[in-house]
């Protein structure tokens, strides 16, 4: 009888070690993934239940246009917690890049009646107990962020003293929407794409946004 001998390719060897060091918590393996387009194994992480470093998997395939992880990102962006927002710019959407990014400030320019009412509370609070800091609404944090991502765009650099003059904010962020919506095509050469994610609340809620890494 004959005895079949299987080997495996070194691409698949290669892959099978990948994950190998994937599971052991080395989560430099997952850069590899993003880099060599490894989508499935980066799902197959993802969703397995023994797998403790899912935050890490899901970013990567963010990364890589994966609709679930742009998704999952985009709904933790419509958070009402004032406070959390810088971090969640620095630490996520900054890193996803592409058009995502765009689109995720694009829609906090429209965030203002979610978070002025906590500012407000905030503001009022500190004028009774003292403080000197307070958070800048997060529309305002989104227009710094556009300046910085589309610097060439037609769109003046806001400067942060002009916030305080009356109904500048609202002028500036009618350029950006008017731009971002102008140039669409354009932005969407620029990957992971926003096409497809919806930024809802009531479709956000239906999901589990509250893990992170």
């Amino acid at each position: 009888m004959l005895e079949v001998v299987s080997a495996q390719t070194p691409q698949v060897s290669k892959q099978n070690s990948l994950i190998e060091r994937a599971r052991k918590g080395d989560d430099s393996a997952l850069a590899e993934m993003e880099k060599n387009g490894d989508v499935q194994d980066l799902e197959s992480l993802l969703h397995d239940p023994e797998y403790a470093r899912k935050g890490f998997a899901r970013f990567f395939l963010a990364r890589l246009g994966d609709q679930e992880a742009l998704q999952y990102y985009a709904c933790r962006s419509l958070t009402a917690d004032v406070s959390s927002i810088p971090d969640l710019m620095r630490q996520e959407v900054d890193l996803i890049g592409g058009d995502f990014t765009i689109q995720v400030y694009r829609h906090l320019l429209d965030s203002d009646p979610i978070f002025r009412p906590e500012i407000e509370r905030f503001m009022e609070d500190m004028r009774e107990h003292g403080g000197d800091t307070w958070p800048i609404l997060p529309s305002a944090l989104a227009m710094f962020k556009l300046s910085k991502l589309l610097p060439n765009s037609s769109v003046p650099k806001l400067r942060q003293w002009e916030l305080m003059r009356p109904g500048v904010d609202e002028e500036f962020k009618s350029k950006w929407r008017n731009w971002i919506d102008s140039h669409a095509d354009e932005l969407q050469k620029s990957k992971p794409i926003a096409v497809g994610i919806k930024f809802d609340q009531e479709y956000c809620s239906k999901l589990n946004t509250t893990s992170n890494r």
